[in-house]
């Protein structure tokens, strides 16, 4: 019940980063990274509201899985644009952008968790 719900949260933004990744990709080249962007983006989402659970932070819900899921994952597709289109292959950060990008998806994660209110089940 919950799988179809989480493959629609992360296949459409996959598919949203692949054109860009397609450029990208003719330009230079370039691994599967980017378009793994939406998962690792769910991934540290699932380990951020872990922690905050443990810290007594915030605690999480399905609910907040889905709609923090599918704001994290469109995320990601803006920061792989960004990666795009400001790191790109002139960019003196071109070897850190990997980096750069995690660590942009990182505070992403951050602040929807922090910011978004905790909804009931």
């Amino acid at each position: 019940m919950l799988i179809a719900p989480l493959a629609v949260i992360l296949v459409l933004p996959v598919a949203a980063i692949y054109p860009g990744w397609k450029r990208e990709k003719s330009l230079r080249p370039t691994g599967i990274g980017p378009l793994m962007l939406p998962f690792s983006a769910l991934a540290l989402w699932i380990a951020v509201s872990f922690a905050m659970a443990l810290l007594n932070v915030k605690d999480g819900s399905l609910s907040n899985l889905l709609v923090e899921g599918a704001i994290v994952a469109w995320a990601a597709v803006a920061i792989a644009y960004a990666g795009f289109l400001v790191l790109g292959p002139r960019s003196r950060f071109q070897a850190r952008r990997g980096t750069v990008t995690y660590a942009s998806l990182f505070v992403a994660v951050v602040l929807v968790r922090i910011l978004v209110p905790e909804l009931g089940e």
